[in-house]
């Protein structure tokens, strides 16, 4: 039961602090008044145009919510196979947004990388504190 809390606790934190740092980006750089964000089409051209600062934030949020994700998940349960989960999940689901809307090439490898380093520091720290 201690391991289901700590990943529905790590996937829980992680995603808020995804919306939280994406609202910031939609208040820095708001959709056009013309986009319809429910049309893919439109959503597909205003990506490939997006302005470097908001993709930047983007995978900003998402290196700080696989951290904090990851992070939450180790300091519940002290062992890594939530943090295993709450990772995969997480890179998974980042995937997943990656390949349904086109993306820039610099942003998905961006967006990966940080992604992959927002799970790698706590992961880190982690095996350190063991020895």
């Amino acid at each position: 039961m201690k391991k289901l809390w700590a990943i529905l606790a790590g996937l829980s934190a992680a995603f808020c602090v995804v919306i939280v740092i994406e609202i910031i980006s939609h208040k820095l750089y708001p959709l056009p008044e013309n986009v319809d964000p429910n049309n893919y089409e439109q959503m597909a051209a205003l990506l490939k145009k997006a302005p470097t600062g908001s993709l930047l934030i983007v995978a900003l949020g998402h290196l700080l919510g696989m951290f904090v994700g990851v992070s939450i998940s180790l300091r519940i349960l002290k062992e890594l196979s939530a943090a295993y989960i709450v990772g995969g999940l997480f890179m998974l689901l980042t995937l997943g947004n990656l390949f349904m809307l086109p993306h820039q090439t610099w942003f998905m490898v961006a967006d990966i990388a940080a992604v992959l380093l927002g799970g790698l520091i706590p992961y880190m720290a982690f095996k350190k504190r063991l020895g």
